[in-house]
């Protein structure tokens, strides 16, 4: 019976250790973060919304065509950002639409967490963006 009590510990303990950060520690400011979902659906191939913290209290990114950024902060608790600001060069319908859903979704986040997978934005208990952490270069 104990034989297992070890093993079912490590495991806990792993778990525990992979539930990460919260708010704005789970935006580690030296990681990119490249989006993969918006409010369930995936991001189509060929467009690469992302972003990562560009100075302390500031996100800076691709919405998919066009640069933005936008101030990030806690309040009370909750996980604050926008106004998102960004360049307006025209792109190809798809591309628009995407940068759309993450311009609108950015400005609902309430909370962050990071998870095994990368880190994923919500709005209250919901998941309205997922990203994973994208490779230097």
């Amino acid at each position: 019976m104990y034989r297992f009590a070890l093993p079912i510990c490590l495991a806990l303990a792993a778990t525990a250790a992979h539930a990460g950060e919260t708010g704005l520690a789970a935006l580690k400011s030296e990681a990119q973060w490249q989006i993969h979902e918006i409010t369930g659906a995936p991001v189509p191939e060929g467009v690469a919304p992302s972003f990562g913290m560009a100075a302390a209290g500031r996100l800076a990114g691709t919405g998919g065509c066009n640069r933005f950024a936008a101030p990030i902060s806690e309040e009370a608790g909750r996980l604050v950002i926008g106004p998102v600001v960004a360049t307006r060069m025209a792109c190809p319908p798809p591309q628009m639409a995407v940068e759309r859903a993450v311009f609108e979704a950015l400005e609902r986040v309430t909370a962050a967490r990071e998870t095994p997978e990368g880190i994923t934005f919500y709005e209250g208990a919901t998941p309205i963006l997922r990203a994973s952490r994208r490779a230097p270069g």
